[in-house]
């Protein structure tokens, strides 16, 4: 199994909870506000989580807590301490695209292509819209 397929299967349930909080995080992350946060019964639990994590190499250890050394998580992106799912630049150019068919590029006499045109783009905004908002939920 390659680096990164390793990396990627420790990354579920809990673990996956706790790397996206350390990721989040602006300052380095402790384990006490961890477990408050993600509501774990005793701080050895996230401990557990962050050995885990720091073995793969996906975090380390400072001083102040633990901050992220490498960030891996699938069809997210991150924009300083948030993760935004990649589908949401997809249906942000869809939408901006239905917007502009439907002002700018409006012809005078509806044609059966334009129509096409402007079904296609909805319905990719709003598949796109959905998986969004399904992965926003999931993390």
């Amino acid at each position: 199994m390659s680096n990164q397929n390793e990396e990627r299967s420790i990354l579920r349930g809990r673990t996956l909870k706790v790397y996206q909080y350390v990721v989040r995080s602006k300052d380095p992350a402790r384990v006490r506000e961890i477990q408050r946060h993600l509501e774990f019964s005793s701080p050895s639990l996230v401990v557990y989580h962050l050995e885990k994590l720091k073995e793969k190499g996906l975090i380390r250890e400072e001083a102040m807590g633990y901050v992220a050394d490498k960030v891996i998580l699938k069809n997210l992106i991150r924009l300083r301490n948030s993760l935004i799912p990649r589908f949401f630049f997809y249906s942000l150019f869809f939408t901006l695209g239905l917007v502009i068919e439907l002002t700018v590029l409006l012809p005078n006499i509806v044609t059966k292509e334009y129509f096409v045109a402007v079904i296609f783009t909805l319905l990719a905004a709003v598949g796109f819209g959905i998986e969004t908002y399904l992965q926003w939920r999931r993390i």
